[in-house]
């Protein structure tokens, strides 16, 4: 009969680690570290790589989940310098929330690597080599910075934090 062919589906991985940890795999915060891990497994180089669309939306996507941890940890970091160092001309306008930054920057950061100028109103507009070198070193440090935070947290997801 029908009985006889067992249970259909996937089989519950086996819990691990610590009750702590146990506990916390259940959270929100454990499916975001494990969101950033599998979303940087397939990340665009944002300072030398084509971005199409979607890649542009992964990287939203990373940021996104950093900065709804970084809103769960409560870490409280100076936001002044969106202000301050905002050209009264770049898109997007800087937000004093949410925590990250939006993906657009990046965008605006790579038109500048990837023109000599932009147009408005029928006028061209040349990019400063300062501005262009500056775009430049935004870029890696975007990069370098997402993948130190994986490189920190996927190590930890596999040894079940220390545990």
């Amino acid at each position: 009969g029908q009985g006889d062919r067992g249970k259909k589906g996937k089989k519950k991985a086996k819990e691990t680690g610590t009750p702590d940890v146990i506990k916390f795999k259940k959270t929100r915060e454990y499916w975001l570290l494990k969101e950033c891990v599998t979303i940087m497994e397939s990340m665009p180089i944002v300072a030398c790589d084509p971005l199409s669309e979607n890649e542009y939306m992964r990287v939203s996507r990373f940021l996104n989940m950093v900065g709804l941890l970084a809103e769960h940890l409560q870490v409280n970091t100076k936001k002044d310098y969106r202000f301050s160092y905002h050209h009264k001309y770049l898109a997007p306008t800087p937000q004093f929330f949410p925590f990250g930054y939006d993906a657009d920057v990046i965008r605006q950061a790579r038109l500048m690597q990837d023109k000599q100028s932009i147009t408005f109103n029928g006028e061209e507009y040349k990019f400063s080599e300062k501005l262009r070198s500056q775009s430049e070193e935004f870029l890696k440090e975007v990069d370098s910075s997402m993948s130190k935070i994986s490189s920190e947290i996927e190590p930890r997801l596999r040894d079940d934090f220390g545990a």
